[in-house]
């Protein structure tokens, strides 16, 4: 049984709209790094966990994802162009991406533990790019 080419055009198409539906990624950052993790909306945080994991060679019990904002400026504005900001909201780890409401091109906050006994974690810190500093500081300066 042979199909018209455009059935299998159509099919091939709609298969291609599911899958970018389904893949995403997400930016992890620490101080001067960024990971892109490729995830789908069903990977839990434990998932993204290991991925960091096979990246940097941290286990997943030493790692932590925090969310991220937008710095707001005096006005309570957000900061234009963004400047992502932690918090102090920590992704649990049986929640799924979508569970936490992160969209592709998300970015979270990655912090290491500095020591097992008692646990205490790293400050977590996005540096931002030197050029968007520089910008920044000028504008400030107004």
């Amino acid at each position: 049984h042979i199909l018209p080419a455009h059935t299998h055009l159509r099919r091939a198409l709609l298969a291609h709209k599911y899958l970018s539906r389904m893949s995403m990624y997400l930016r992890v950052k620490r101080q001067k790094q960024t990971i892109f993790v490729h995830c789908d909306p069903s990977d839990t945080i434990l998932a993204i966990k290991q991925k960091i994991q096979a990246i940097n060679k941290v286990e997943t019990g030493d790692q932590r994802l925090n969310k991220v904002e937008n710095k707001k400026d005096k006005d309570g504005k957000e900061m234009t162009p963004p400047v992502p900001e932690p918090t102090e909201i920590v992704f649990d780890e049986n929640k799924t991406v979508k569970e936490c409401k992160l969209e592709d091109g998300a970015i979270v906050c990655l912090a290491y533990k500095k020591s097992q006994d008692p646990p205490e974690w790293e400050d977590m810190a996005i540096h931002a790019p030197e050029a968007l500093c520089e910008e920044q500081a000028s504008r400030e300066s107004m």
